[in-house]
């Protein structure tokens, strides 16, 4: 671990832990509260696991759970919205998968999770997924989304649901075309106190009926037949993670009727009196290859070129982005490096550039303390500044 922390004094091991937990305390409300999403998800869990190992490193202790709600103005879910596990690879699918039949696959959905509840066949609520065991009621708005049935054939006294409402779109390629960011648009129209948009329509998928019958293909039948009919049409049984891996690459390439960002492995669930926020054994996500990665920055160097010019270049914690491993990234010329502001213990966003190339595309975090190291003077060197081999001249007699 010694390795990754950073050579900061106590003081500003405080100050940097502080700020990058009041970020993300800022991005949770926007999340939970708002359904917006100013990071991605994978950016947001690696800022997190950052904080804590700072945290580590300083021998802080780990920050106690924030309540992320207020209670007033919320509705509670009858069962609790869990998340899923995220799983890195073929290899993680795998194991997961060891000792889980039966399994079957769904995509993921770019939308809002949603718990549906009909009482005697009566849609009676439908909340938000808010922080997991609460969120904003809105049966009103639901009750104006076609896709949403409003009666159910069923007489049970309860029944409760677990969704996502989502936009519905013609032939969409995820590989293609991207995410198209339709979360946030579909929190925007059932957080609006306005009506639907003429022409507007939304979606409805089901991947969870907690207490409903002990058999996958029971369960997935019975909604179809309630009026949630694609659930059966996106829903396949899987036995080896290949099978896993063939079903995430077709709906990767293919066209579908919604956005998506992975996939999800589901296995028969726990009793709903086991479900609560961030414990989930029975599923599990995939999610697509990204075409673009955040690491932090570990220092930046300056390098001279035969002609003289200074450039600079950022070294990384490695990461894995398409079939390369990415440790450094060049910033360009001095002028350029300062206007971007990048320095070490930066959080950083890094894609794939013309030819493979990795550039950085945006900064998400920055450190709070700025301590910029001195580049070499630009008038010093120059195509002629070196005719012998000297300790300031070797770079430009051995660039790179």
């Amino acid at each position: 671990m010694a390795a990754d922390c950073p050579p900061w004094t106590p003081a500003r091991a405080l100050t940097e832990v502080a700020g990058l937990q009041q970020q993300l305390r800022q991005w949770d409300d926007a999340y939970y509260r708002q359904g917006l999403s100013p990071v991605s998800d994978s950016d947001y869990d690696r800022l997190s696991e950052k904080a804590a190992l700072w945290q580590k490193c300083a021998g802080l202790p780990p920050s106690r759970a924030i309540p992320r709600w207020p209670a007033d103005g919320r509705q509670r879910h009858p069962v609790a919205h869990t998340g899923v596990r995220k799983l890195k690879d073929k290899l993680a699918v795998s194991r997961w998968m060891q000792n889980k039949q039966p399994l079957i696959v769904q995509p993921k959905i770019d939308g809002v999770a949603v718990t549906l509840v009909y009482r005697h066949g009566k849609l009676s609520a439908v909340t938000s997924r808010g922080d997991g065991l609460q969120g904003e009621p809105w049966l009103g708005r639901a009750l104006a989304i076609t896709a949403v049935p409003p009666v159910i054939p069923a007489d049970a006294a309860i029944i409760v649901l677990q969704g996502e409402i989502f936009l519905p779109r013609r032939q969409h390629r995820r590989a293609r075309e991207g995410g198209g960011g339709d979360r946030a648009r579909v929190a925007g129209l059932m957080r609006s106190q306005s009506s639907l948009p003429a022409g507007q329509r939304l979606g409805i998928f089901i991947w969870a009926w907690p207490d409903g019958p002990p058999s996958l293909q029971t369960r997935i039948t019975q909604l179809s037949e309630w009026g949630f009919p694609l659930t059966r049409a996106w829903t396949r049984e899987v036995v080896t993670a290949e099978e896993v891996a063939l079903w995430r690459d077709r709906w990767f390439r293919g066209e579908l009727p919604f956005t998506t960002d992975g996939i999800v492995i589901h296995s028969l669930p726990a009793a709903s009196q086991q479900w609560r926020p961030g414990h989930n054994l029975w599923s599990a996500a995939w999610k697509y290859p990204a075409p673009e990665i955040s690491t932090g920055v570990r220092e930046i160097r300056f390098t001279v070129g035969r002609t003289g010019k200074v450039s600079v270049v950022a070294t990384l914690q490695p990461v894995p982005l398409d079939d390369k491993r990415i440790s450094r990234v060049s910033l360009g010329t001095v002028a350029a490096w300062r206007r971007r502001d990048i320095l070490p213990g930066d959080e950083v966003i890094i894609g794939l550039a013309g030819q493979g190339v990795p550039a950085i595309r945006r900064v998400v975090w920055r450190v709070a303390e700025r301590h910029y190291p001195a580049p070499p003077s630009e008038a010093r060197f120059h195509e002629f500044s070196c005719f012998r081999l000297t300790t300031a001249c070797r770079e430009q007699f051995y660039p790179g």
